[in-house]
């Protein structure tokens, strides 16, 4: 049977022919394919190892690469739409290596160095024993001699800070030479480009502040990306050359003014060189800020503090060396002005290297801060309306009722004055505020003090009563890293007295604005802002966008006193501009009734160095601007009254529109030069 299938699966004679002819043509058509196969491997070897390094090259160099357009950043105007800070195209010399692009940097940096102008080559400004120093200090200097030449010196140190910059930062994203070239270094660069690898010149926006030294510490500025934020940026789609805000508004409302790039596609050779630009996306600038600000009354307090403070040191105040003045609505909480003295001019961030340096030792140092919102300080007899007030809602006291005041009160075994020891007599709610009379705080804080099972426990009660004013509190203004104030935690019977008359918290002028604007429009605390309204871009060639965000005030709370205490304490703050008060001179023959009150803190008592206080509000009946005021550093003899309240009152005839500057009263010409109880009481609480 075996044999038989064998026999069978066998090719019989007829068969084997056309089985062979078709062997042969499969063991042809393999051949063929093999051949094939092995021209196309081979082929392939030759590509990739012998030509594959410049073919990857030449495809690398020849690449499409995506630039951004930086967008422009928003402005910021005043809120009848002066244009306060724009931008400004200027032009920037650019580095950027392109993968696979092969660079010698040392000579592209030795040619720009020749091209670009530079301190370096100013011995005014760079000395030659500094540039000998600064290359000495480079590793790669230190065991090779330096070039006799003093401009071969120079050129080396310029050489040597471009290749920095080139090197800096990430390697393929374009890193900043110099920005703001003059007209020749243009001309001079853009002749050479075909030279220049990986060098562009491209035309970038500057922030602008129009007005110089004009709103500063308000304004704020920009910077590059720092490294320690680089990651936050980087992760909201910025590019690592950014500059973002820094401080200020320019820093609160970073999202707002950013804006969104556009997106250039470049395509280079195999040279670097481009042979071809795309914009595929334009940059659409930031939303505009609009301002609660006017800018001519800004202007006027702004300058008010600069000659008020340079008079005070003319007249013996030479200590005297910071002012701050700010001012808001009461009813809706706009900031009306806001300036610290002294300020610095805001442009000269657009400096860099060894330029900025030098100009923020000479105008910037000891200037950044904006002392109306970050600085914190006693209130003194500012304090008091509050104080007043406490003793009339916590019933410790009656409107009309009189403490007797002898110029000394004992508490425990401490004598506690008022200033000079002076007697006030009898006082009520009224003419306590009038007179500014310590006695009658320190009372208030005793009463206070017996209706507690423990006297400890009127400190967080005056805390919590205080913190309705805003005092102690986060206002809720639109700055970045509002300073909540200082706090003290020592809790002596003597510190409670002291706390009455402000000798013991610290606060923010910007905390004392809210609080005398809560007691100026009837208990409301308004949160205070400065932008009113967020803009789009607008479609004209001129004027605002559309309105994206249009702010409405806020109330931040109601405070629990009942309104005709209020009524009382402001009356009292009316009395202190008249005879007898203790701002009667810096407002005498005032047209427009105002309510103040003055304080006077002492700072250092071996110095005899103080600081004038003063916060009030105006027109009496309608209030419609409320203000602080401070000078800090002023000596004894001036008081809130003489050193503040000739600021506030010119302050106030800027914004009434009255006419001419009053003329600052000295101590002596003050009706009321050291009221009493104006200065601390003798007997200061420890820190």
């Amino acid at each position: 049977m075996e044999r038989e299938l064998e026999r069978r699966e066998q090719p019989s004679e007829e068969q084997r022919p056309l089985l062979s002819r078709i062997n042969r043509r499969f063991n042809i058509l393999f051949f063929v394919a093999f051949l094939f196969f092995a021209a196309l491997v081979l082929r392939l070897a030759i590509v990739q190892l012998v030509h594959g390094e410049q073919y990857a090259r030449e495809a690398e160099a020849n690449s499409m690469k995506r630039i951004p357009i930086t967008a422009p950043r928003g402005w910021i105007v005043d809120r009848n739409g002066e244009v306060l800070v724009n931008n400004e195209p200027v032009y920037t010399v650019t580095f950027l290596e392109s993968e696979g692009q092969r660079i010698d940097y040392d000579e592209v940096a030795d040619r720009l160095a020749r091209l670009l102008d530079s301190d370096v080559d100013d011995p005014a400004k760079v000395p030659l024993s500094e540039v000998k120093e600064r290359l000495s200090k480079m590793e790669k200097y230190r065991d090779q001699p330096l070039p006799t030449d003093e401009a071969a010196l120079r050129h080396l140190l310029e050489k040597e800070t471009i290749l920095e910059a080139m090197r800096s930062g990430y390697r393929f994203m374009p890193h900043r030479i110099k920005e703001g070239l003059s007209v020749e270094e243009v001309a001079r660069v853009s002749e050479n480009l075909d030279r220049l690898p990986g060098v562009r010149l491209v035309v970038e926006s500057k922030r602008n502040y129009k007005r110089g030294a004009f709103l500063t510490h308000v304004l704020g500025y920009t910077k590059p990306i720092d490294a320690k934020n680089k990651e936050y940026y980087l992760a909201r789609g910025y590019q690592i050359d950014d500059k973002v805000g820094t401080s200020g508004l320019e820093a609160y409302y970073e999202t707002q003014l950013h804006g969104q790039d556009g997106v250039m596609e470049v395509k280079v050779d195999k040279n670097g060189r481009t042979v071809e630009m795309r914009e595929v996306a334009p940059p659409k600038r930031g939303h505009d800020l609009v301002l609660t600000i006017d800018a001519r009354f800004q202007d006027a307090v702004e300058r008010i503090l600069e000659e008020e403070v340079k008079r005070l040191r003319k007249k013996g105040a030479d200590k005297a060396d910071k002012a701050i003045a700010i001012a808001m609505n009461p009813n809706t909480g706009e900031i009306l002005a806001m300036a610290t003295y002294p300020d610095y001019d805001l442009n000269l961030y657009n400096l860099s290297g060894k330029e900025f340096s030098e100009a923020w030792k000479t105008h910037i140092k000891g200037r950044e801060r904006n002392e109306a919102v970050y600085g914190t300080f006693s209130p003194g007899s500012t304090i008091k309306p509050a104080t007043v007030l406490l003793g009339l809602q916590k019933g410790l006291v009656s409107p009309n009722e009189t403490v007797y005041c002898r110029g000394v009160m004992m508490i425990g075994n401490r004598a506690f004055r008022d200033f000079q020891s002076r007697a006030h007599g009898a006082v009520n709610a009224r003419t306590a505020l009038q007179k500014s009379c310590n006695t009658y705080m320190y009372e208030m804080a005793l009463r206070l003090a017996r209706t507690q099972t423990h006297y400890k426990d009127a400190f967080p009660e005056m805390d919590t009563f205080y913190a309705q004013f805003g005092l102690g509190v986060r206002t809720g203004i639109d700055l970045p890293g509002e300073n909540m104030g200082w706090r003290s935690t020592y809790t002596e019977l003597g510190n409670l007295a002291h706390y009455a008359i402000g000798q013991y918290h610290a606060y923010t002028p910007i905390q004392l604005l809210q609080y005398v604007s809560t007691i100026a429009n009837g208990g409301y605390r308004m949160r205070p802002y400065l932008v009113k309204e967020i803009r789009g871009e607008s479609e004209q060639t001129e004027g605002l966008g559309p309105v994206l965000m249009a702010r409405k005030p806020e109330v931040l709370g109601r405070v629990e006193v009942d309104p005709q205490y209020l009524q009382v304490v402001r009356e009292g703050m009316r009395l202190a501009t008249q005879k007898g008060g203790t701002a009667a001179g810096a407002f005498a023959g005032f047209p427009v009734p105002v309510g103040v009150k003055t304080g006077t803190v002492q700072v250092d008592t071996k110095r005899g160095i103080d600081n004038a206080l003063m916060i009030g509000f105006a027109p009496f009946d309608k209030p419609e601007i409320a203000f602080v005021v401070i000078v800090t550093d002023v000596p004894k003899g001036y008081t809130g009254g003489s050193a503040a309240g000739p600021i506030a009152r010119r302050m106030l005839e800027a914004y009434f529109n009255l006419g001419a500057p009053a003329t600052p009263s000295s101590p002596g010409e003050s009706a009321a030069p050291a009221a009493a109880g104006e200065e601390n009481a003798s007997a200061m609480p420890k820190r």
